[in-house]
């Protein structure tokens, strides 16, 4: 969780506005609503991959750009997975937090 609150606090300090979900459960509702310009998801058990997958058969959210943050560094061929699956980016969550804001603005501004 510390880490989340981290990511929280960086975006935060950014400028961004910040809704956080602590489980997948009603996620799609909390999208539809706020409707915002990227998902930050914890990658841990699976259901992320439920998740995108409903997000992007959903023509109204499809093309909210999705990032995943990982605790380990699964290599090449995992971030080319999941950006194939049409995530945008796959941050490890020891990223220092300049490297991380810059790349969460590069896919927010693209």
């Amino acid at each position: 969780p510390y880490i989340r609150w981290l990511f929280i606090a960086k975006l935060r300090l950014d400028g961004f506005e910040v809704v956080a979900l602590s489980t997948f459960d009603g996620a799609i509702e909390a999208v539809q609503k706020e409707k915002p310009d990227l998902i930050l998801m914890d990658v841990f058990d699976g259901h992320e991959i439920a998740l995108l997958q409903e997000l992007k058969q959903n023509p109204g959210l499809a093309t909210i750009p999705v990032i995943f943050s990982a605790s380990h560094d699964h290599g090449p061929e995992h971030g080319l997975i999941a950006k194939q699956m049409g995530v945008a980016d796959v941050l490890p969550k020891d990223i220092n937090m300049k490297e991380f804001g810059e790349r969460i603005r590069a896919v927010v501004h693209n």
